[in-house]
């Protein structure tokens, strides 16, 4: 005969529980997979997409007309210029000319798409300034006038090192 004691059963409670315990941890390791890899593709777009936006900058620099320079008035926006970078990024870049020698640059970079899992847009703004030597003479009119629309023509940006705007002319 066989006697049974007051712990019947405690085996087969304990074992569920056991496998429950390990089932989450196998269902949480499995999700924080999911958004690990899900953040890493998030963020290719992202740095895909600023460096779409600073070459689309720096492009501008590379590509500038000396005509823009007298060619263009204040206040006017040469572009929309779409550069295509490998990788199936996109830049947008549009110039604005806001003072005599000063421009301010948007570049709009933007990767992934319609087709990709992630896709992200990214914005890049420079303010360009004109190398241009000061007039002498503070005359309203002056034959230098002349000299300066000619040296307008010639001359290209020049990077500006980080100023308040009342510092700008």
């Amino acid at each position: 005969m066989i006697r049974s004691s007051g712990r019947d059963g405690l085996a087969l409670p304990a074992t569920v529980f056991v496998l429950t315990v390990i089932g989450l941890f196998v269902a949480g390791t499995a999700f924080t997979t999911l958004q690990e890899g899900r953040a890493a593709v998030g963020a290719l777009a992202q740095r895909l997409a600023l460096e779409a936006a600073e070459y689309g900058a720096v492009a501008v620099l590379r590509d500038w007309n000396p005509a823009w320079n007298v060619g263009v008035s204040v206040g006017q926006t040469v572009g929309p210029f779409t550069h295509a970078l490998s990788g199936g990024a996109t830049s947008v870049v549009r110039v604005t000319k806001t003072t005599e020698t000063m421009w301010w640059v948007v570049s709009e970079g933007a990767a992934g798409g319609v087709l990709a899992r992630r896709s992200s847009r990214r914005t890049v703004n420079a303010v360009l300034r004109l190398d241009v030597a000061p007039e002498s003479s503070s005359a309203a009119a002056s034959p230098m006038d002349s000299v300066r629309r000619a040296r307008l023509s010639s001359a290209g940006p020049v990077r500006v090192r980080d100023r308040w705007w009342s510092e700008f002319d």
